[in-house]
């Protein structure tokens, strides 16, 4: 639902409060495409419900590799980093998730990975370096927003 609202930019408060309530109750129950969804839907939103974001990154981190997809662990660190959350465990969790599974990502999600990294200041050499050579073979695929944003992170990290 939370998603829902989001995908349309509708910011209704007492919803979001709601959600959140429920999603506190039953986080253990949460996958990570679940996670990610509603992580990334709050930040859409510019909701940052602390308690929430942390009951996610906990569940976040305590997931297996093969548990984990490309898209939900772009769409973790956006979120975070969209809300100015730099929360370096989650960060660290989502890089090594990321590394066996680089090839998987499409421009968005090596974009976004990128951009949430800088964003955070967190400068994860082996990953980036893999979010680098990735993108070299996919660049003919990238969008100018995924370009720009993606040459503007490893400019910001230098």
């Amino acid at each position: 639902m939370a998603w829902a609202f989001a995908s349309i930019m509708l910011l209704n408060h007492p919803l979001l409060e709601a959600l959140s309530a429920s999603a506190l109750g039953s986080i253990r129950d949460f996958n990570q495409q679940n996670l990610a969804n509603t992580a990334w839907s709050f930040a859409t939103l510019g909701v940052c419900d602390l308690p929430l974001l942390d009951a996610i990154a906990k569940a976040a981190m305590a997931l297996r590799g093969d548990e984990t997809s490309h898209q939900g662990i772009s769409n973790l660190a956006w979120a975070f980093a969209a809300l100015s959350l730099p929360n370096l465990p989650l960060l660290d969790s989502l890089a090594a998730a990321a590394m066996p599974r680089i090839s998987d990502f499409g421009p968005q999600e090596l974009a976004n990975t990128a951009w949430a990294f800088a964003k955070s200041a967190f400068c994860y050499s082996r990953m980036l370096e893999a979010v680098s050579a990735r993108s070299l073979v996919a660049l003919g695929q990238f969008s100018i927003q995924s370009l720009s944003n993606t040459a503007w992170a490893f400019a910001a990290l230098g």
